[in-house]
């Protein structure tokens, strides 16, 4: 069995804050992944959105032609 109870050095130290770093680069790298695909949802939604409210506005344009059409007056 391996004994376990000698003072870390200089080395074993150094080997830690490595791991640590690289666990840390990791982690910075996963979030930076999340909130760009965050960023990718939102985008996709507003522009859903957009869209939605556009083809309302056609909706409305295309009634007030029928009624116009159908009353047999035109709008300037």
């Amino acid at each position: 069995m391996a004994d376990n109870t000698s003072p870390a050095t200089k080395q074993d130290v150094q080997i830690l804050m490595e791991g640590i770093s690289n666990l840390y680069a990791a982690n910075q790298r996963w979030k930076d992944e999340i909130i760009h695909e965050f960023k990718v949802v939102a985008e996709d939604i507003r522009h859903d959105a957009m869209g939605a409210q556009k083809d309302r506005i056609e909706q409305h344009d295309d009634r007030i032609k029928r009624l116009e059409k159908h009353t047999k007056l035109i709008a300037a």
